[in-house]
């Protein structure tokens, strides 16, 4: 009896065990799948299909008339994405950053554009401005807000120095990814929108608390995020496919006629920044960046056959060229990023996030050497 006694016990121990090992195993499996992930490079286009826009803080945008939207004044958050936690401040004037004089002479450079100027990737110290402030010495203000077009970069720089900034000059960092495409269709939306109060915090729908976690910290989700997207564009993200392929032809041959279209946008859009700061005193330099896939063709090849565009079409150049070619004509001074961009990925520097996008630290490193090399060169009275 006591021999049966114990068998059973141990039976059950046994069991126990057994289905304990269940879970333990499926959580050594994702810990391991997770390891993988996270030096496993993900494919062409996993910067467009990644877009991620929970990321953003709530409450870091407010609605702007003749802007859409702007950043908040004295805000204070954190972006986390894939392990990183990045601090986020704006000072009275809305800039990313701390407090700046807005008394005393000119001095210091307002840096406005999209995205790539906000830098919302890495830390203030680490971004491109970061770096030229504490070289130089002079203020590099980051005037940068996501999604913004040339347009709303003038107005911005126009109503940042009614608020009392006062810069010496302004650099505009142009993008090529998508600024061709978002200085056409910019005109378009203002001018369809009703009347809107400035100010307003921006509607965010709440992402599933899962999702934030599996945001800011998984590459496996990462990975599946980008697969999902890339098996079917225009039904997974039908709002932006249309969007996405439209940039990506102006990198084609078949894309040339639409590039000098839309070329004629950005022209009329550089032609009123110029127009501004001649009326307002300071200097114009116009910064031309290349998105990732421009500098990487593997890279571009997968881009290019996610969104059913021909790789083997491609004239990874061709915007650069209509763009410098613009600011030429309108006798603005240019400041390339790809020549010192490519240099660095031929030396198999990471300079872009493989996920987002956006440059890493080491970019911001780059582009700052880049831009502090044009600026030494800048001609007087330019």
């Amino acid at each position: 009896m006591e021999y049966a006694v114990r068998a059973m016990s141990f039976s059950k121990r046994k069991w126990l065990w057994r289905l304990l090992a269940i879970p333990a195993g499926a959580l050594l499996g994702l810990m391991l799948a997770e390891g993988a992930a996270r030096v496993y490079t993900p494919p062409g286009g996993a910067d467009l299909f990644f877009n991620s826009p929970e990321a953003v803080p709530r409450g870091l945008y407010v609605t702007s008339p003749g802007l859409l939207l702007e950043p908040s004044h004295n805000f204070s958050g954190t972006v986390r994405v894939l392990g990183r936690g990045v601090p986020v401040r704006t000072n009275a004037l809305g800039l990313r950053g701390g407090a700046v004089q807005t008394d005393g002479p000119p001095r210091g450079w307002l840096t406005v554009g999209d995205s790539f100027t906000m830098a919302l990737q890495v830390t203030e110290e680490e971004t491109w401005q970061g770096r030229l402030t504490r070289r130089t010495g002079t203020p590099f203000y980051n005037g940068g807000v996501d999604g913004y077009s040339t347009w709303q970069a003038t107005t911005r720089y126009r109503r940042l120095v009614e608020r009392g900034l006062r810069p010496r000059g302004v650099l505009l960092l142009y993008f090529l990814g998508n600024d061709l495409t978002d200085n056409r269709h910019f005109p378009v939306i203002i001018s369809q929108m009703g009347p809107s109060e400035a100010g307003m915090p921006i509607p965010k729908y709440p992402a599933p608390v899962w999702r934030v976690l599996l945001l800011g910290h998984s590459f496996l989700y990462a990975h599946y995020k980008v697969w999902r997207a890339s098996r079917d564009p225009a039904g997974e993200v039908p709002h932006f496919h249309k969007r996405w392929r439209e940039e990506l032809s102006l990198f084609t041959r078949p894309g040339a006629d639409l590039l000098r279209e839309l070329s004629g946008h950005t022209e009329r859009a550089l032609q009123e920044m110029a127009a501004e700061t001649h009326r307002l005193g300071h200097t114009l330099v116009v910064a031309v960046a290349p998105p990732a896939f421009q500098l990487q063709p593997e890279k571009a090849e997968g881009t290019f056959r996610s969104l059913g565009l021909d790789p083997g079409t491609a004239d990874l150049d061709a915007p650069r060229r209509a763009v410098l070619q613009q600011l030429s004509r309108l006798g603005i001074q240019a400041c390339d990023l790809t020549p010192g961009l490519r240099a660095g990925i031929a030396r198999e520097e990471a300079l872009y996030f493989n996920f987002d996008g956006h440059w890493t630290a080491d970019g911001h490193r780059v582009v700052a050497d880049t831009v502090a090399a044009c600026l030494n060169s800048r001609k007087p009275g330019r």
